[in-house]
């Protein structure tokens, strides 16, 4: 295979995160008759019922599934993902999956959900007790395993997360909150595309939404597929992705 060949079988996997209200999720769900999303954060997909725009209608046929804990004496939700993440991969290779777009909402929840899991496989879990050194290593092996399912699916995918501000060189660097202390700087590993999403003031006292996709002394963002710096959020997740390149036929088999 020649290096001018290769560009149309990259496949965009998108980190995208910010501040809260900053319309990640919103956006993310914007290409809605084609994207299905794993709703696994407390506030979740709601957003996009509440947020009305030109895009609402489109996000409305967005396909859910919900993956959240119910009963605080059960951890059921990160089990409820991971089994949804196998499925579309094999969904994927058979040709039979549908959609253009996976969205993963959020990576932060899903963190939180990987560690009631192993607390819950050990019988901790209404004790209300912290994880063991080895159970933080199975909890982070647990979402690295989710993130490479992701990796390796042969669609767009899309996660969204919640922002953490961490201090290097004195200097104070954004980056998506997830568990673990080495695990938020691995992040760049499973992702070809991160995007920051960020709010700027417009004229009359309005708001523009806008994707960072340049990398800053103060925030964590990059883009393989030259998506602009200060790409305009309301213009969709559609134009954002046929920008970069990504046009598949619809089912994953001929991505």
């Amino acid at each position: 295979m020649l290096l001018s060949e290769l560009k149309d079988k990259i496949v965009p996997k998108i980190a995208l995160y910010g501040r809260p209200a900053s319309g990640k999720t919103a956006f993310a769900l914007s290409w809605g008759s084609q994207t299905e999303v794993i709703d696994c954060d407390p506030v979740g997909v709601g957003v996009g019922l509440k947020l009305e725009d030109r895009l609402k209608p489109e996000r409305l046929q967005a396909e859910i599934f919900q993956a959240k804990e119910d009963n605080p004496k059960l951890a059921v939700a990160f089990n409820k993902v991971k089994s949804r993440l196998y499925s579309i991969s094999e969904e994927a290779v058979r040709g039979t999956y549908k959609r253009k777009v996976l969205v993963l909402d959020s990576l932060t929840a899903l963190g939180d959900y990987a560690k009631r899991s192993i607390l819950a496989n050990s019988g901790s879990l209404e004790k209300n007790a912290n994880l063991t050194l080895q159970q933080w290593g199975l909890a982070l092996n647990e979402l690295e395993q989710c993130l490479t399912i992701v990796k390796s699916l042969p669609l767009a995918v899309i996660v969204v997360g919640h922002l953490m501000v961490q201090e290097m060189d004195s200097v104070n660097m954004a980056k998506m909150w997830v568990i673990g202390a080495k695990l938020p700087d691995q992040l760049p590993a499973f992702f070809n595309e991160i995007w920051y999403s960020d709010v700027k003031p417009a004229a009359g006292g309005a708001v523009d939404y806008k994707l960072q996709t340049r990398l800053s002394p103060s925030i964590m963002a990059r883009t393989q597929g030259n998506l602009p710096d200060g790409f305009n959020m309301s213009e969709g997740l559609q134009k954002a992705l046929a920008t970069i390149g990504y046009e598949p036929a619809i089912g994953a088999k001929n991505v």
